[in-house]
């Protein structure tokens, strides 16, 4: 009876353990310039997510963060929800090839740079941990207007488990990112 009773002690004490995330803690931070509602922001050019900085070991079985789709959740979401015209990523791509970043006719320009993207725990719990930094600058003096960063940022995801819904998965954390971040920027008021 004492071996049956030891590999239960052991399962109640250990099983938990693997299921349980490391315990972390979110940083989040965010500023708007003083002159951000002076600067009459109109349109928004929303450039290339960034996340060169991601480690490999981040994201797990090969899944590439869908860099693509979450640059066109920004879009989505600030044509919708925060009332601002937002030209298409092909004429922005288009105009960096050129080199005319600096000089697009437009009001300000969104950076989106992934810092962090922990896909260890998508699979078995539906989580992702996140790290980005949000930046909108005036296009006209390269001021910083508006700021959202957060770092080891637990995000959920509502959708099925497993490694066969992985990249829906993370396209869903993307998504929730996406409008966690930009749900702070100030609505388009004129």
């Amino acid at each position: 009876m004492r071996p049956v009773v030891a590999a239960i002690l052991f399962a109640a004490l250990f099983v938990p353990a693997c299921q349980t995330a490391p315990n972390r803690y979110p940083v989040e931070s965010g500023t708007i310039n003083d002159d951000f509602a002076a600067a009459k922001i109109a349109e928004i050019v929303v450039l290339p997510v960034d996340s060169h900085g991601l480690q490999s070991k981040d994201v797990n079985e090969g899944q590439a963060f869908p860099k693509d789709a979450m640059r066109q959740m920004v879009r989505k979401y600030l044509v919708g929800t925060k009332s601002y015209a937002v030209p298409a990523s092909a004429w922005v791509d288009d105009a960096m090839k050129n080199g005319a970043t600096s000089s697009m006719e437009t009001d300000a320009i969104l950076e989106v740079r992934m810092e962090q993207w922990d896909t260890k725990f998508l699979a078995g719990r539906g989580v992702v941990y996140a790290g980005a930094a949000f930046q909108l600058k005036s296009a006209r003096d390269n001021a910083t207007l508006w700021t959202y960063r957060c770092t080891d940022r637990q995000i959920p995801v509502a959708g099925p488990l497993g490694a066969s819904a992985i990249a829906a998965n993370m396209r869903a954390a993307a998504r929730r990112l996406t409008e966690d971040a930009l749900s702070r920027l100030p609505r388009k008021n004129h």
